[in-house]
């Protein structure tokens, strides 16, 4: 279950200061809101997470009854606020996106607690609502749990049939090679996709001899946008589509012994490194280039990574802002066992002209003894 309503409401005063009422150091109050209905949500948020802990699916509805009037009375106000110029329209743009998204998590949410009441055709209206709302997480009800009673009968598997699910990836062979060294799984930055990242990192499997498999990243965040990981739910999402690309591209090359590596740049480089330590078995090792760390992500990892021999190559700008954050990520891998390496070039979030290079020289490092 995906509890998208449970977002902390300070992103929308921080997005919407210009409607946002109070003055002083009194709290601000979300734009379409009185104090009483600001106060009302924060309760009805408690209310839902009380119910979530114990697992209270017919609590969970009653709260989610009540939050809704609460952010379709936002909608409604903001909708017939009118803006003084471009940059307040475009602020004022931005916080509806918000509210309906949150209205879709609402229904996603109800959708899940009907299932597992087993009231199959109000759960079933429900995430047909969410869906009408712009809920674009599509790949997440495919395998949440929450939705298997429902998962099942033909107007779920309608509803699956028109929508475009993404098991989309590409795959490059590098010429001339009968013989590939391997396979990199590349994983695509945040709001790219899999083509354009293809193109630019061709040159990579050239130089490593290796095929090249691109999936697109299955969180989508807006059309023709994909990401790895918003949230710390969409995890197994992302892993799952690794292993579904992995098992598809063995199957179809029929190249079942050779062995794997991930490489990603930006929020997939992150995400590289979290599915080669979650999977030491699947993978060798994995090269993130320009990415963050964050050492409680990895920490329960290591030891299972040691065992296995997992090897992690980081490829960073000295002048990018978690340059810091990286070489402690290292010293971290290295306090575990689990052989880590630092690439550093000059610059900061620009990626440098030899950027080729510099990943065969960390895919070397994987490889080497």
């Amino acid at each position: 279950m995906r509890f998208l309503v449970l977002v902390p409401l300070a992103l929308v005063l921080l997005a919407a200061a210009a409607f946002a009422q109070g003055a002083g150091d009194q709290p601000r109050i979300p734009p379409g809101w009185t104090a009483e209905d600001w106060q009302a949500y924060n309760q009805l948020q408690k209310a839902v997470g009380e119910a979530l802990e114990y697992k209270d699916h017919e609590a969970m509805l009653a709260a989610l009854d009540k939050q809704l009037p609460l952010l379709e009375k936002a909608i409604a106000a903001l909708e017939k606020h009118e803006t003084s110029g471009e940059d307040e329209e475009k602020q004022k743009k931005g916080v509806l996106a918000m509210y309906k998204g949150w209205v879709s998590g609402n229904f996603y949410n109800r959708a899940c607690c009907l299932s597992l009441l087993e009231q199959k055709d109000k759960a079933l209206a429900a995430l047909k609502k969410a869906i009408e709302f712009g809920f674009m997480d599509l790949d997440k009800f495919r395998i949440d749990s929450d939705l298997d009673n429902i998962r099942n009968t033909q107007e779920y598997k309608d509803l699956l049939a028109s929508l475009d699910f993404n098991e989309v990836y590409e795959v490059y062979k590098p010429e001339g090679v009968e013989t590939p060294a391997g396979i990199i799984i590349a994983l695509h930055w945040a709001r790219n996709d899999e083509k354009k990242f293809l193109e630019r990192f061709k040159p990579v499997a050239d130089k490593t001899k290796m095929i090249f498999v691109v999936p697109r990243a299955p969180v989508t965040i807006a059309p023709g946008q994909y990401d790895w990981s918003r949230r710390s739910d969409d995890k197994e999402t992302g892993l799952k589509k690794i292993r579904f690309v992995l098992a598809e591209v063995r199957k179809k090359e029929g190249m079942a012994d050779l062995p794997v590596y991930l490489l990603g740049i930006g929020g997939g480089g992150d995400f590289a490194t979290r599915a080669a330590l979650t999977m030491p078995k699947e993978f060798k090792g994995a090269v993130q280039v320009n990415s963050y760390w964050n050492k409680y992500f990895v920490e329960d990892e290591l030891p299972k990574a040691k065992e296995a021999g997992v090897k992690i190559a980081l490829i960073h700008g000295k002048e990018h802002p978690s340059f810091d954050r990286v070489k402690a990520g290292v010293a971290q891998l290295e306090a575990a066992g689990v052989p880590g390496k630092l690439i550093e070039f000059e610059g900061g979030k620009k990626l440098p002209d030899n950027v080729a290079d510099l990943i065969k020289q960390a895919m070397d490092f994987l490889v080497g003894p």
